[in-house]
């Protein structure tokens, strides 16, 4: 029961709080963490240590174990065949020229070795544990460093031989992001095809995070900044949302008594503030979370939710460059003369998004109440200590996500046309960024997608 109530706590309070700083909703969710974080600590080996308690004997038997259950599963009608086959060229027809992306799009990687005397499912036996060890590894490249999480993005499209053997496994293959690249990092999907950038305020002097970007956020007070850029390759075929999902989440706990109570409180502020309507909700659970379509927590604002956006036309000068200092450019938030100019100006943006236009979309106002170094929930109120979250999402990584909501299906009570719900195969994917804590508690994770190796 405790660690039940404390996922589901934690559940409760992150997607309250991530996406919109929302002091209302966090300082309601106090008491509950409060509460059930001593009970969690009465528990038997509640204080146990992951990282401490894998060592490389029982963690190769728990691969074994691991691989050997999931692989029983693969479908035995699979292919052999190993071939590569050329990306479609409406990839590279539709890659944006700017910002000299062509080369950071199309950098050669070494290709996947060669299994060609094992069966499908030894194939696939080996990919989950390559996958499992390859997490493992970059669990190791952090310790000693400031930096206590990973991100992956898993919309990506990756090469065809990593697809065809991902989805032999069951697996969904992920490209790792590393923090102050410069943006490095393609973005190639359905809907889109750009750059995205994660920019962390310097804490000290480390390779993990190198403080290239000291001078920009020493004139800021936000810990973080989220940047994405690039063109979109159609006009979105229903209305864009941004936020945080809980996609890895187990929900065959049920809510908790806090949690439930947190999904009554009225959310009309955090809607006031962020200029739309805002969705919260936290998942179906037990029975409910087996249906084919089941809700997962969430909490997901329209564009508006973004702080800056610039578009820039065709035929212009220059394209802002991604890791740039952008003060001025676009319009802001902050500069928005209300809540409701914000909202009537975003929505006139989202009406004529167009696939020759470049839009550069930045996000920091969460960074404000969230530390991602630390862990934590931190400024929800004066004199509070910041709460930390290690402990409950070590588990279960929370995902950033910008996504189109398309009228797929809508619900219909009482046969009359109902809300468009915001159930996963509505949505389709412009980003998600899966944040991965510092921890042996989350390579479980291995076996739901591919973590490639450096060389991939």
């Amino acid at each position: 029961l405790g660690q039940a109530t404390q996922y589901t706590v934690a559940t409760g309070l992150v997607v309250a709080c991530v996406a919109g700083g929302h002091i209302l909703l966090a300082t309601a969710g106090i008491a509950g963490l409060s509460f059930n974080a001593a009970q969690y600590m009465m528990e038997p080996g509640a204080g146990c240590n992951h990282d401490s308690q894998v060592n490389e004997g029982e963690a190769k038997k728990e691969e074994e174990q691991d691989t050997e259950s999931l692989a029983e599963s693969v479908d035995g009608e699979l292919s052999d065949e190993l071939q590569d086959v050329p990306p479609p060229q409406s990839w590279r027809s539709s890659l944006p020229c700017f910002a000299g992306c062509a080369e950071w799009m199309f950098s050669s990687a070494a290709p996947l070795s060669e299994e060609p005397d094992l069966d499908v499912g030894e194939q696939s036996k080996h990919l989950l544990r390559r996958s499992k060890r390859n997490l493992r590894q970059r669990h190791r490249e952090l310790e000693g460093s400031d930096t206590s999480f990973l991100l992956f993005e898993t919309t990506n499209r990756p090469k065809p031989k990593i697809q065809r053997r991902s989805d032999a496994a069951m697996l969904r293959p992920v490209t790792p992001l590393a923090l102050n690249n410069g943006g490095k990092e393609a973005i190639v999907n359905e809907y889109f095809t750009g750059h995205v950038l994660m920019m962390h305020r310097p804490t000290e002097v480390s390779a993990q995070t190198p403080a290239r970007y000291s001078e920009y956020f020493a004139k800021k007070t936000r810990r973080w900044e989220l940047r994405l850029q690039g063109r979109f390759h159609k006009r979105p075929n229903g209305k864009l949302y941004m936020g945080v999902v809980l996609r890895d989440f187990d929900y065959s706990v049920p809510l908790s008594f806090f949690t439930s109570w947190l999904s009554t409180l009225s959310i009309t502020p955090l809607e006031y503030v962020v200029g739309s309507k805002v969705t919260l909700n936290f998942g179906d659970r037990e029975q409910a979370a087996l249906k084919d379509e089941a809700m997962f927590a969430q909490v997901v604002a329209g564009l508006q939710a973004f702080d800056q956006i610039i578009v820039t036309p065709p035929g212009a000068k220059c394209v802002p460059p991604i890791d740039g200092d952008l003060d001025g450019m676009g319009i802001t938030r902050k500069g928005a003369q209300s809540s409701a100019t914000w909202s009537s100006t975003i929505e006139e943006i989202e009406a004529g998004i167009q696939p020759g236009n470049v839009y550069t979309l930045c996000f920091w106002s969460a960074s404000r109440f969230l530390d991602l170094m630390g862990g934590a929930l931190t400024d929800l109120m004066p004199l509070l200590p910041a709460i930390s979250l290690s402990t409950f999402l070590d588990k279960w990584p929370p995902h950033f996500v910008f996504y189109v909501l398309e009228e797929k299906d809508r619900a219909e009570p009482g046969g009359e046309r109902g809300e468009l719900l915001h159930l996963e195969r509505n949505k389709t994917y412009v980003l998600d960024l899966m944040m991965l804590a510092k921890s042996n508690a989350n390579l479980h994770l291995a076996k739901r997608y591919y973590f490639p190796e450096k060389s991939e």
